[in-house]
């Protein structure tokens, strides 16, 4: 189970509009369930994620490439 200021950093950043963390916070829900042994739950999560990944904007790295 998602721990408190995970759940709660989830909903902030959805009613912030910020895209990236909560993308960020989803995936650690999903790595958090995977050590718990929860890996079918951690698998739905990645996947339901997969489509979000695609659709925030691209900032260049260091070296000037987009990530």
């Amino acid at each position: 189970m998602a721990s408190a200021d995970q759940l709660k950093a989830l909903l902030k950043s959805h009613f912030d509009g910020d895209d990236g963390h909560f993308y960020a916070v989803a995936m650690q829900l999903a790595a958090h369930e995977a050590k718990l042994g929860h890996g079918k739950l951690a698998e739905e999560l990645r996947s339901m994620m997969m489509p979000a990944r695609y659709n925030l904007p691209q900032f260049p790295s260091e070296n000037g490439q987009h990530q």
